[in-house]
């Protein structure tokens, strides 16, 4: 199976889904329907830990790449996470060179990095194939900072070129609340800010990701440039499915 960082390699537009349910069930049905990756959220989603080892594990037989968003900087959690098996660490809030820096330390054994060492998690076959897992995914594992801040745009260029940072994933209600202009996604700001985080991502070749809403009336520059895009959420689909039942 191809990995999540040579599938962000090839360049081409990889189409996701947010899990914010906690529901493992909601997440195989996900990843049966054909959806490239998902993001298994922690931070504002109602599931816990334990849930996103159901999650993963639902998931196993297909072949969707898997995310976790973690609600903050903390070793335990992130290590927690790629031991479950995801491949790769989505952090909000990531606005200076010195905290991208930091979360890409978490990712990665010693001495490149702090992650602690399980040779029987459950990412290794539980120990089975361990060497496989360590000289592969477990070496390096995807690293995500979620750009959602003014200070985050000024810095973008030292953030994009910190190493073990693969994707520069625009937070788009929060950067746009930051900006004066909440869920105005074609508002003049948002779409510089845009530019800037896009301009970064070529200079320093990473992916750019944001998950693309139908506020932003096509006048974003996102798409033009390979990456993760979440397409909604498994919440927002079943408040659809339901709706259009009721009619």
């Amino acid at each position: 199976m191809e990995s999540l960082k040579d599938a962000l390699k090839s360049g081409r537009n990889l189409k996701g889904i947010w899990l914010a349910s906690g529901s493992h069930v909601a997440a195989e049905i996900a990843a049966l329907s054909g959806f490239d990756w998902c993001l298994i959220d922690l931070e504002h989603g109602y599931g816990s830990e334990a849930d996103a080892l159901r999650m993963i594990q639902a998931m196993g037989r297909t072949q969707i790449h898997i995310v976790v968003r973690v609600p903050c900087l903390r070793g335990d959690i992130i290590s927690r996470c790629l031991d479950f098996g995801a491949e790769g660490i989505m952090l909000p809030m990531v606005s200076t060179k010195t905290e991208a820096e930091s979360f890409a330390k978490t990712l990665r054994y010693p001495p490149a990095g702090t992650r602690g060492m399980s040779s029987s998690c459950r990412a290794a076959a539980y120990g089975l194939m361990f060497s496989d897992y360590f000289n592969g995914t477990g070496a390096a594992p995807v690293g995500i900072a979620q750009i959602e801040t003014q200070t985050a745009v000024a810095n973008i260029n030292e953030i994009a070129s910190t190493e073990g940072i693969d994707v520069l994933f625009i937070g788009h209600s929060d950067l746009s609340l930051q900006l004066g202009c909440f869920r105005q996604f074609d508002a003049p700001a948002m779409l510089a800010a845009e530019n800037s985080v896009l301009n970064a991502c070529n200079r320093f070749e990473k992916a750019p990701g944001a998950i693309l809403r139908p506020a932003m009336k096509g006048k974003s520059n996102l798409e033009t440039k390979g990456g993760l895009f979440a397409l909604g959420t498994d919440v927002e689909s079943l408040k659809g499915a339901f709706a259009a039942l009721l009619k």
